[in-house]
């Protein structure tokens, strides 16, 4: 067993481990409708949005984190994603690949062992459980402009090879990052309301914190 101190894996070697991203079935819900990163955000986001607590939804609307105004009703689309999920899986995948149930929103977000091929768009998404990113290598550029992480975000032994954009993004739990970021990385504007751990981390391009805050310890070696 390999310890969590070594360094991630090189691209090449973890790239020969992994499954094709869409046998994740939390990747297909984020991609559910292609290129149309829109779409894929309003349905995301009500989906999220559906399954806080009404004590989650009036302290995060309160504290103005979250502007609920616009957002879809979750009750009205819910039987179309659902079977556009389930279609979407079929088609992607092979036949002796069974489908998933469709992934509940307080369940933590797991992404483990798949290669990403295609670039990913996460501007103003709302994540509202842990995510854990575990043995993931992205092919392309990720954003992450904006976007809401409402618990705690784990990311290890992963490989970033294009750029990774952290704009403006909110980290309300702990996030550890164990990854190699092969691109540029920006962290500006960016806010870490618990302790950050950069332990292992291997930065290859141009890495910004430029006006970041730090609320909890920031680690970096």
């Amino acid at each position: 067993m390999r310890d969590e101190t070594e360094a991630p894996e090189a691209p090449a070697t973890l790239q020969s481990k992994l499954k094709p991203a869409n046998e994740n079935p939390w990747y297909v819900l984020m991609t559910l409708y292609g290129d149309d990163h829109d779409r894929n955000r309003a349905i995301w986001n009500a989906w999220v949005w559906h399954g806080l607590s009404k004590e989650e939804k009036r302290k995060l609307v309160g504290d103005g984190v979250i502007v609920s105004v616009g957002l879809l009703d979750w009750e009205n689309i819910q039987d179309e994603v659902i079977s556009k999920f389930e279609a979407e899986f079929k088609r992607r995948n092979e036949p002796h690949c069974p489908v998933p149930d469709f992934p509940p929103p307080h369940h933590s977000i797991r992404l483990s062992r798949i290669l990403v091929e295609d670039s990913l768009e996460f501007q103003r998404w709302v994540f509202p459980s842990g995510v854990n990113i575990l043995h993931v290598c992205f092919k392309q550029d990720v954003d992450f402009e904006d976007a809401l992480f409402l618990d705690g975000v784990s990311i290890r032994r992963t490989v970033f090879e294009g750029d990774v954009n952290f704009l403006g993004t909110s980290f309300f739990g702990r996030a550890r990052f164990f990854a190699n970021f092969g691109g540029d990385l920006s962290f500006s504007e960016s806010r870490f309301n618990k302790p950050v751990n950069f332990h292992d981390s291997e930065f290859m391009g141009y890495v910004s914190f430029s006006r970041t805050t730090f609320f909890g310890r920031g680690e970096f070696c």
